[in-house]
């Protein structure tokens, strides 16, 4: 009788460390919830400011950037299973990343996402942070309304 109460407690304190987690951002984020157009309020390479004017749209598999007034458009695989999310960003024809791929992490929060890029498309980064001599790539975007 006493091993099934500790059993059922036991139970009971995953459940909330689950529960708790999710909450928090550590579980799984639906994909969707990243559809829609996005602003940069603050965009960062290799460890300095970068002054831009970024707007990001991501409709489906596929997304449009107009990076000061410059428009780049292609697909954009979501990996929401893992923590922080992954993606990977391929340039479609004729844009200036055209047949180029991207690694990147992702982080939701409401309205809030955040992106960090490499830009030489080895590895997904391993944090939201970039450093000099990097080509680490962070933007923090608020959902346009």
């Amino acid at each position: 009788m006493r091993s099934l109460a500790i059993t059922k407690l036991v139970v009971a304190g995953l459940l909330c460390i689950v529960l708790i987690g999710q909450s928090r951002g550590d579980g799984p984020q639906d994909p969707k919830a990243l559809q829609g157009t996005w602003t940069a309020v603050k965009t960062e390479l290799a460890g300095q400011a970068l002054p831009l004017t970024v707007t990001l749209t991501i409709a489906g598999d596929n997304y449009e950037v107009v990076a000061n007034g410059r428009p780049d458009k292609g697909t954009c695989k979501v990996d929401s299973s893992m923590r922080p999310g992954r993606m990977t960003i391929t340039g479609g024809e004729g844009g200036p990343n055209a047949g180029k791929t991207f690694l990147a992490i992702y982080e939701l929060e409401g309205d809030k996402l955040r992106i960090c890029y490499d830009l030489s498309g080895q590895k997904h980064p391993e944090a939201f942070a970039t450093e000099k001599g990097t080509s680490l790539y962070l933007v923090a975007y608020q959902r346009k309304k």
